[in-house]
């Protein structure tokens, strides 16, 4: 059966469906989504996951695509808005500054692991990946757009391109998850922010400051 991903289901029964989903993965892995379980819990017959998943193949790579959208807090709306509203390059500098505390904020470490995991699973599936790169786009559009208005006021760099830049930047919180997973001294992540945010500031601004 063909899969089909729908990650942001309309239909109230789809999206229990695809809530419960969630539910499992994060508890026990894909491997252990039974459709059976599916079924039981979401009170449905086999045929009403199908027809709104395609197969299991679907439901498990629109759950992975929806706990991505779910991890992923960027804070990008909240920056765009910030960045028009700044009236001198020191108050877009504030936002970037909070852009970044948002980013690499400890108490994200869970959700940068989630994101780390659907990439890989992402890996072996080209509609998963397509999907993924998709969201990826839209959600970093208002960063793109806050940062070529404060290109065009002249606060930044005028050789950046700014969907290279953000492209780049944002990965490095996928960085920050292995640090925290793999380093346990918590020195070690917050040495790492560090250099992150200076090199972040330095491709921004040319001084790091």
């Amino acid at each position: 059966m063909t899969a089909i991903l729908n990650q942001a289901p309309e239909s109230s029964v789809a999206d229990r469906i695809l809530e419960i989903a969630k539910e499992i993965i994060d508890s026990v892995g894909e491997a252990g989504l039974r459709i059976d379980e599916v079924m039981d819990r979401a009170d449905v017959k086999a045929p009403v996951i199908y027809r709104h998943f395609g197969s299991r193949e679907g439901l498990v790579q629109s759950a992975h695509l929806a706990r991505y959208a779910d991890s992923f807090r960027s804070g990008s709306t909240a920056f765009g808005a910030a960045a028009r509203a700044a009236r001198s390059q020191s108050e877009f500098r504030l936002a970037v500054d909070a852009l970044i505390d948002a980013a690499f904020d400890e108490t994200h470490i869970e959700a940068r692991l989630v994101r780390l995991e659907v990439l890989a699973m992402g890996t072996a599936r080209p509609e998963l990946a397509s999907a993924i790169r998709t969201f990826q786009d839209e959600n970093r559009q208002p960063l793109v757009r806050g940062l070529k208005f404060a290109q065009q006021l002249g606060w930044v760099r005028s050789d950046l391109n700014m969907h290279e830049f953000i492209e780049w930047a944002t990965s490095t919180t996928l960085g920050l998850a292995a640090v925290s997973q793999f380093r346990t001294e918590p020195e070690t992540a917050q040495q790492w922010v560090r250099y992150q945010r200076t090199a972040i500031q330095t491709a921004l601004f040319g001084d790091g400051i």
